[in-house]
């Protein structure tokens, strides 16, 4: 029996030799550091990961909302160009073919117009001069009377060309009373004896365009007249 404390002391590095490999052994706590350090790491890198990703997508739908807006704009008949100055690179393109997309159909709709303007101008006056004609044959002729009555016809479907061109997009807006024009559309028609009787209240003034409310008051009192027959009411 030997004392175990008379062995002498001997480092670890003299009992280590070329076939040995040394595993340090850390203290617990300091493995449960290092897990929490990782787990950080890990935490932050999702973090910046999520920002980095709410960016990018935040930087690609606000051009893609404004391009919708400016596509409804433009099926409401009305004049919209892109910014192509501020709008990210993936986007540019698209913005130009749009624009480009926007100016074809606004030129489109301008030619379409000047012609159904100028073949109504021209055809008022061939109408006219047959018209004339027309007056001079004797009443009695019962393909006269035809004949008038489908120039009459020809006369009413050019108004309607001229009505749709002028749509009352160059109109000014004024403050009106809208019952003064129902009573002013409504005249004409009660003439001679009251077809459409009139149940108005009062309605504070509202910005109108007055040629274009008048057509549009008409046209519904006379639909009304002609396929609804008695009892109209405003």
């Amino acid at each position: 029996h030997r004392d175990l404390h008379s062995f002498p002391t001997r480092r670890s590095s003299d009992l280590l030799g070329p076939d040995w490999v040394e595993v340090p052994l850390y203290p617990y706590p300091l493995k449960i550091q290092r897990i929490w350090s990782v787990l950080g790491w890990f935490l932050a890198i999702g973090l910046l990961s999520t920002a980095a990703a709410w960016l990018l997508v935040r930087q690609l739908s606000l051009p893609l909302k404004r391009l919708v807006f400016a596509a409804r704009q433009i099926g409401r008949g009305r004049s919209v160009r892109l910014p192509v100055g501020d709008t990210p690179s993936e986007m540019t393109e698209l913005y130009r073919a749009f624009n480009q997309m926007s100016e074809d159909v606004e030129q489109a709709a301008r030619e379409r117009e000047l012609m159904l303007a100028g073949v109504s101008h021209d055809l008022r006056t061939p109408l006219t001069r047959l018209r004339l004609s027309l007056e001079l044959l004797p009443a009695d002729n019962e393909l006269t009377e035809d004949m008038v009555r489908d120039i009459e016809d020809m006369d009413a479907i050019l108004d309607q060309f001229l009505a749709f061109i002028r749509d009352g997009r160059d109109e000014p807006l004024e403050e009106l009373d809208l019952n003064e024009l129902v009573r002013e559309v409504a005249a004409p028609l009660n003439q001679n004896q009251e077809q459409v009787r009139l149940c108005l209240e009062p309605l504070p003034a509202m910005p109108l365009r007055r040629v274009s409310v008048k057509r549009l008051l008409a046209n519904l009192m006379e639909n009304a007249l002609r396929h609804g027959g008695s009892g109209v009411e405003v």
